[in-house]
């Protein structure tokens, strides 16, 4: 799909130069043509730059130990578990003019310092890698996590932040009495709000997403 973008303005700027040049001469065919060239060329520019990023990322790998993780790259880096707060994972289903592209799926960890690294899907066997970290990161996380709700205190779930009297997400916040339903859609996790509004997040974004309705459901609909 990405060659063809490039392709089609290259051949259609390749007739409207064959027209013009046949039937009012070369510079109407140069005029005609141009734009055509100049869109091809910026098509190349953005594939060439797309393919050198997913070769860039392809050559990541993960090894799992039982103290962490280790992520090279262009560098290595090692990060225990206890630093990782959370895992984030999400498919999304992109569209070009109707047309169903590859789904692309996506990762990130969060650390104990604010910072996330994302995770290449091109890793050889990416979903059992990321299911893996998942289940190596919950005796790490769900008995912390759930004291601090217990406790009354803000747990942070990437862009998302709770506790028992509501939700913060990008600063502003909402009580759980003000909140109809959360559901999860396309990617999306979706907070309907009692005055018929909705708050919007990418899945990507928040992290333990599993464990945060969990802790939902049972501290605050239960």
């Amino acid at each position: 799909m990405g060659i063809a973008v490039v392709l089609a303005p290259l051949f259609y700027g390749f007739y409207r130069h064959y027209y013009g040049y046949t039937q009012h001469g070369p510079v109407a065919a140069a005029a005609w043509s141009r734009t055509w060239y100049l869109i091809a060329l910026l098509g190349l520019v953005i594939f060439s730059i797309f393919i050198l990023n997913i070769l860039k990322k392809s050559r990541q790998f993960v090894a799992l130990h039982t103290k962490g993780i280790r992520i090279r790259a262009s560098d290595t880096i090692s990060i225990p578990w206890e630093r990782i707060r959370g895992l984030s994972y999400s498919t999304v289903q992109p569209k070009f003019m109707n047309y169903h592209l590859k789904p692309c799926t996506r990762a990130l960890l969060f650390l104990d310092n604010g910072a996330f690294i994302r995770l290449d899907q091109h890793i050889q066997e990416f979903g059992s890698l990321v299911d893996t970290i998942r289940k190596s990161l919950r005796p790490f996380l769900n008995a912390r996590i759930q004291e601090n709700f217990n406790r009354g205190e803000w747990v942070n779930f990437g862009s998302i932040m709770v506790n028992q009297a509501g939700l913060r997400i990008d600063n502003r916040y909402t009580a759980w009495q003000d909140i109809h339903k959360i559901s999860i859609t396309s990617g999306f996790l979706v907070v309907e709000l009692a005055n018929q509004t909705e708050i919007r997040i990418p899945v990507v974004k928040i992290s333990n997403l599993e464990l945060m309705l969990q802790i939902v459901q049972a501290g605050v609909y239960a």
